[in-house]
């Protein structure tokens, strides 16, 4: 990747779906990033996730929405400080 300078009139977003997992110890963590375009189609994927992965200990997110960022929310669900 180029070297990117932060400009307030550019921004990145995702294209695409797409997934990676790693495992870490005896931990699987699993990334999932989708596109969305409002806070209740997010919190929709976040609800599918949560059924599709029912035996997982942790499910965190984070989302930013908008070219001023002004829509967002993360969660950490608990999990410990360094865990996995």
């Amino acid at each position: 990747m180029k070297n990117l300078e932060l400009r307030s009139d550019c921004f990145f977003t995702i294209n695409e779906p797409s997934t990676n997992s790693i495992k870490i110890k005896n931990s699987q963590f699993i990334g999932f990033a989708f596109p969305i375009s409002t806070k209740d189609e997010a919190m929709i994927k976040l609800r599918e996730l949560e059924k599709l992965h029912y035996n997982a200990s942790h499910i965190c997110f984070a989302f930013v929405l908008g070219t001023d960022s002004n829509v967002y929310q993360y969660s950490d669900a608990g999990s410990p400080t360094f865990g996995g």
